[in-house]
């Protein structure tokens, strides 16, 4: 029996997101879950339409077609998918990095907040006399600039979570 290199991708996507979600279910408490799904899945939704169902509609459409302007067009489209799907495919890895490797408890400071209209807000935190971005949880609003706060950071994905305001030390 030959199975198809599609079905050979289709599969591979299927056991990554089963492997990342049952690790995302073990391994943290729900608001956790909850930041690591809505960051995972729709960069995974999107690297496997770019990697296995745009080459397919291309190869399908440009056979078809005998035109050399249609064909270049396809291609030129292609090109920017493919940088989409670099994109896309490094932050899948780091999302997984993430994921498996778990999270990171410090206390910082934060310095600044940018308001983000369709993002998680940005803020720039103080540790260790290093200043680092990081998108503060998706929902998450209370925090107030120079204040210090007990975190959960997602290194390579640059999360950061705030757990509670850090006790004076």
């Amino acid at each position: 029996m030959h199975i198809k290199i599609r079905n050979q991708l289709r599969i591979f996507f299927i056991v990554i997101l089963s492997a990342g979600i049952i690790t995302i279910l073990v391994k943290y408490n729900s608001y956790e879950q909850r930041i690591l799904l809505y960051k995972m899945l729709p960069i995974l939704i999107v690297f496997y339409l770019l990697v296995v169902e745009y080459p397919l509609a291309v190869k399908r459409n440009t056979s078809r077609s005998d035109q050399w302007w249609k064909k270049i067009f396809v291609y030129v489209i292609s090109l920017f998918a493919f940088y989409l799907m670099l994109i896309a495919g490094l932050d899948l890895y780091n999302v997984t990095k993430d994921i498996f490797k778990g999270y990171n408890e410090r206390a910082v400071t934060i310095i600044k907040r940018e308001l983000q209209y369709r993002a998680s807000d940005k803020v720039w935190v103080q540790d260790s006399n290093e200043v680092r971005t990081f998108s503060l949880a998706p929902g998450y609003i209370d925090v107030s600039l120079d204040s210090s706060y007990d975190v959960h950071i997602f290194e390579h994905s640059r999360i950061l979570i705030p757990v509670k305001k850090a006790s004076l030390r």
